[in-house]
């Protein structure tokens, strides 16, 4: 996620919004990646599905519906998701044997993680055989720079270039201009993304959606950025800013078609007509917006991260607090959750939410199942250790 230096503070996606407010700037973001591959064995495509979720932050929060298939284009037999969106399909072809992957990734959880560690994962991604069949671009104006009344006005009068078609759609969630076909290698859109986040992100949105041979070229242009030293870092963030922020003005185009005709009456080329004064001062905005910095979203755990955490940090130290403690670590246990209870943050709240939605669900432990990284108890004497007093 690229915001410019005027940003204080860090939006997200269309469905990774936290609900913060930007008052100045833009943001320049991916904001939704389809990856496609084939792999010899059902273990190497479920290990990159597992490399996918990590580099997202939801390592661990896959919830398998393996005996569930999936139409997406063509039928695959296999499928799985996480917590914040991220759909992962694969099938094994009859003819060959060999496993069909697919993988799509939305705003939401690609906002989970800063652009240079982005970077670094889609190089890896690439070498692992991944190619990319879809990729959003999508650019948040929070100025609002330019009018919808300027906007409408330069679609009647077809003002545009690079795109057959557009048209204006009406929702409840407001106003939708398209540009071209949802078939085509490149379709865009710009509505306001106030009403559609319902008040959470007050800005112009900007999208182009890249497929065919204009995601692959997108896709491999963003994997040619070196991200190998750290000293690469800041150069890699540049260039994807630049990529991006090219892809967007080179997408969308509104021309004073007027004077296509010249004086001699000869008709001119469509990009030697003049931009339509509204449209050059965006661009030169955004063209001239320097001194960006990358700010994360801050990353959302899941139960299970936690209860790999606890049982590699603290697990330990938990056995022996408990022998020194003896017959008192129970009471001080309990008094010690009840307290963690009311002190739930925000953040914790959603992580029971997904829990309660079996969007987050933990693997049932065996009874008599020692604790992990400990002798000394299991969690079934430790119920028998303590129960806590009902006053009254």
């Amino acid at each position: 996620m690229i915001l410019t230096s005027a940003l204080a503070t860090d939006p997200c996606g269309n469905t990774g919004s936290n609900g913060q407010t930007v008052t100045s700037g833009y943001t320049l973001r991916i904001d939704w990646l389809n990856l496609t591959g084939t792999f010899e064995t059902e273990a190497q495509a479920l290990q990159v599905m597992e490399d996918i979720a990590y580099s997202f932050g939801e390592d661990g929060a896959i919830v398998w519906q393996t005996d569930r298939g999936m139409k997406k284009g063509r039928w695959y037999d296999h499928s799985a998701k996480t917590p914040h969106g991220t759909v992962f399909l694969w099938h094994k072809e009859q003819s060959s044997g060999h496993y069909s992957f697919f993988a799509s990734i939305p705003a939401k959880a690609l906002a989970r993680t800063p652009l240079r560690l982005q970077l670094r994962a889609f190089r890896e991604f690439k070498l692992a055989g991944l190619k990319a069949t879809r990729v959003d671009v999508a650019l948040d104006d929070f100025t609002k720079s330019f009018s919808f009344e300027n906007l409408s006005e330069a679609v009647d009068k077809k003002n545009y270039a690079y795109f057959r078609d557009a048209y204006t759609l009406f929702t409840k969630k407001g106003k939708t201009v398209y540009f071209g076909s949802r078939q085509s290698e490149m379709f865009g859109r710009i509505y306001d993304k106030f009403l559609e986040s319902l008040g959470l992100i007050n800005s112009h949105r900007l999208e182009l959606v890249l497929s065919g041979n204009r995601a692959k070229s997108f896709w491999q242009m963003l994997t040619m950025i070196p991200t190998n030293d750290r000293e690469d870092l800041d150069e890699s963030e540049r260039l994807a800013i630049e990529l991006m922020r090219e892809t967007i003005i080179g997408g969308f185009k509104f021309i004073e078609r007027g004077s296509e005709v010249g004086a001699d009456g000869k008709r001119e080329r469509v990009d030697r007509c003049p931009l339509l004064p509204w449209w050059e001062k965006f661009v030169q905005f955004v063209q001239s917006a320097g001194g960006m910095r990358i700010p994360s979203e801050r990353r959302v755990s899941h139960l299970a991260s936690k209860k790999t955490w606890i049982e590699k940090q603290v697990a330990t130290s938990l056995s022996m607090i408990r022998e020194a403690m003896g017959g008192d670590f129970a009471p001080w246990l309990h008094k010690l959750l009840k307290s963690g209870k009311s002190r739930r943050t925000t953040e914790a709240h959603k992580i029971m939410h997904l829990h309660k939605m079996n969007y987050d669900v933990l693997p049932k432990l065996e009874p008599d199942k020692p604790f992990p990284g400990s002798s000394y108890f299991t969690f079934a004497s430790l119920i028998d250790d303590y129960v806590p007093e009902v006053s009254g």
